[in-house]
């Protein structure tokens, strides 16, 4: 089965588990993107042990089912370029700007980000991710920088509180929230059910790995007390999906194939 697993696919059939219903929510919720050979093939499959049974369905929504259905949402996030404090130990990691490399990098994404032209673009208010934006030149109906999307802070809640966000105001609408003072997951967590709530449907995200990490914990509530990393390269884009029917998948994650040769891990 390539690509991405759904739950309605070969012309209507449908995945019925002989087991109990919640082991089928939660087969529907992890496992459709497992089933992607490309992406995450360390995910254990376990059609070898329950019986799977494919039944032609009708798929038109009941009255009910239409009453229920959400708004599609397509959400790309976008990792900056490298940094200078990836290269030399001196500059300090808090908001260094992009290195050379960095800004060869974001250039690369302008092929890759040119027909996508999003509802909305969100922007991490630290230098290395506005810059990846800037120079990626991607264009939307909205721009603006959302606290939300600012890099992990490590466990220090006060990490953000002496940085300047408001010198960038020329370039993006300014997030006037405090949510920079707020934990990684809260801020990862507000970051989606921001975008889950609004009236409009594609969102890009440029932020940082460590805060792409845990918006993909929440995205798919893995226990926080999980050791689990979704790494990034620099500039690597990866894919979510939030199906009419509120189903979260997994479409790709950490495509870095427009930076051939201009990878840089963390």
């Amino acid at each position: 089965m390539g690509g991405c697993w759904s739950p309605n696919w070969a012309g209507g059939a449908r995945l019925d588990l002989a087991h109990e219903r919640d082991f089928e929510l939660q087969f529907l919720q992890y496992f459709d993107a497992a089933l992607d050979p490309c992406y995450l093939t360390t995910v254990p499959i376990l059609l070898t042990t329950y019986t799977i049974v494919f039944a032609p369905i009708d798929t038109s929504p009941s009255v009910a089912e239409k009453g229920n259905r959400t708004q599609m949402k397509h959400i790309w996030l976008i990792r900056h370029g490298q940094s200078m404090s990836q290269i030399d130990a001196t500059v300090p990691g808090l908001n260094p700007p992009l290195s050379p490399l960095g800004e060869q990098q974001a250039r690369a994404l302008i092929p890759r980000v040119k027909d996508l032209h999003p509802d909305v673009i969100f922007i991490s208010p630290l230098i290395r991710a506005c810059r990846t934006y800037q120079l990626s030149q991607i264009r939307g109906d909205r721009i603006a920088f959302n606290k939300c999307a600012l890099e992990s802070n490590w466990g220090r809640d006060d990490a953000y509180a002496e940085v300047d966000f408001h010198s960038l105001a020329d370039i993006a609408e300014i997030d006037p929230s405090d949510h920079h003072l707020l934990p990684t997951r809260d801020r990862a967590e507000l970051l989606i059910a921001e975008i889950v709530a609004a009236p409009v449907a594609s969102f890009v995200v440029f932020g940082h790995w460590g805060i792409f990490s845990q918006i993909f914990k929440s995205f798919f509530n893995v226990d926080t007390a999980d050791e689990t990393r979704a790494i990034n390269e620099n500039t690597a884009v990866s894919k979510f999906v939030i199906s009419d029917e509120s189903i979260r998948q997994l479409e790709y994650w950490n495509d870095h194939g427009h930076v051939p040769g201009l990878e840089t891990t963390l």
